[in-house]
């Protein structure tokens, strides 16, 4: 089994591969908005990196929001493009499980923060349950000063995402215990959307490409 995994709901753009033992390789840039650009060498990179090719793919695993609108624009188009030429199922990953996928357990509370427009992220909150991290609240959108009194009533947690570093200041001042990990040594991004890819498509959790929209939390106002 080969899942083919795209994120782009954020200014980083990656793509994952993976399959039954784990991920097998992985390409991630942190350039800004330059998805569109990028994206199919990004593709061609994982499959020659893993001598396989799209007759090889099983399904395709796509980050669908929250996140940047346009990011996940061009992402999801570009899912969708592959799946409907190629032959391939898609898998819908929402954002926040794909950031939450790799956190390690090492507090009672995990926090996704995920950057939104004019000092406001997308937030959502998971508790430690049966092994695993699960949902402890829904995905809203917070601005900053409105998210340190939050993250104050839970300090024994870990707060992941693409935060600014305005705001990890913010988080350190307000409440030290907390603990920031960057994402990018967790391997999120477009190689967690494969790995999650596989256990969904193990469970048979594939769509078809006119059933793949992105998640929008609030209103378009522009590029970003």
């Amino acid at each position: 089994m080969n899942i083919l995994g795209i994120d782009t709901s954020t200014d980083i753009c990656s793509v994952g591969l993976a399959g039954h033992e784990g991920l097998i390789s992985e390409y991630l840039l942190r350039q800004g908005y330059i998805h569109a650009e990028r994206l199919p060498e990004a593709v061609s990179f994982v499959l020659h990196a893993a001598s396989t090719g799209f007759k090889h793919i099983d399904a395709i695993a796509v980050t669908s929001g929250p996140g940047s609108f346009t990011g996940l624009r061009i992402g999801i188009a570009f899912a969708k493009g592959l799946a409907a030429g190629q032959n391939i199922p898609l898998i819908k990953i929402p954002t926040m499980d794909c950031f939450i996928y790799s956190v390690p357990m090492l507090a009672l509370y995990a926090c996704v923060l995920v950057r939104a427009r004019k000092g406001e992220f997308y937030y959502q909150r998971y508790i430690q349950k049966f092994n695993g991290w699960t949902p402890d609240s829904k995905t809203q959108i917070y601005r900053e000063d409105d998210l340190l009194p939050m993250l104050e009533q839970y300090r024994d947690s870990i707060v992941s995402g693409n935060l600014t570093r305005e705001m990890k200041i913010k988080i350190q001042r307000s409440a030290p215990e907390v603990k920031i990990i960057d994402p990018i040594s967790l391997r999120c991004f477009g190689s967690a959307a494969a790995l999650m890819g596989v256990e969904r498509f193990k469970k048979g959790e594939t769509i078809l490409p006119e059933d793949l929209a992105p998640i929008y939390l609030s209103k378009f106002l522009g590029a970003g």
